[in-house]
């Protein structure tokens, strides 16, 4: 009967002394941010008829070229809404990717944020693997060999904006494959 006695109070004691949950408990730490939910993109351009296979597009300080064997990144872009993109790059912030007033692709120091009122113009359509990328509807790319740095610098990339940046462009579209 004391056997009894002292597991009833035991029982009694452990019971009192247990802590009591109220109110909200805090969230999860298993709950996804959204903005990690944005389509992503890895952007290879397509030469002209009668070549085949498709070359990256990779990053060169602030320039977007092709052609590169070293001195270069690889990036994915992310389609963050509002027509905005942001280039990804290992080591690096995201920063947004951006046509310069002479139609060359270019990395901005800063990455795009939607909803600030503009529009940045970038499409991806199609169905498929592999999506048509566009800059306000035009998917006519080229590319020159760079100015700054003929040997090493890879071949910039620009949208064709009715004009052309030098006498010879390698004319092609470019393809982004979902990530």
């Amino acid at each position: 009967m004391l056997f009894k006695s002292l597991a009833i109070l035991t029982a009694a004691t452990a019971a009192i002394a247990a802590p009591v949950a109220c109110g909200e408990q805090p969230a999860s730490n298993d709950q996804k941010d959204n903005h990690n939910d944005t389509p992503k993109y890895v952007l290879n351009l397509f030469p002209g008829a009668g070549v085949t296979g498709m070359k990256p597009l990779q990053v060169r300080g602030e320039n977007i070229v092709w052609g590169l064997t070293q001195g270069y990144s690889n990036f994915t872009v992310d389609s963050i809404g509002d027509a905005l993109a942001n280039v990804i790059s290992d080591g690096q912030p995201p920063k947004e990717l951006y046509v310069a007033d002479n139609g060359q692709l270019v990395v901005n120091e800063h990455p795009a944020e939607t909803g600030k009122g503009y529009n940045g113009g970038w499409g991806f359509s199609g169905d498929g693997s592999v999506k048509e990328f566009s800059s306000y509807g035009t998917k006519e790319f080229y590319s020159c060999v760079s100015n700054d740095d003929p040997l090493h610098g890879g071949n910039d990339v620009y949208v064709f904006n009715g004009k052309y940046a030098c006498d010879k462009p390698n004319k092609f579209t470019i393809g982004a494959t979902k990530e």
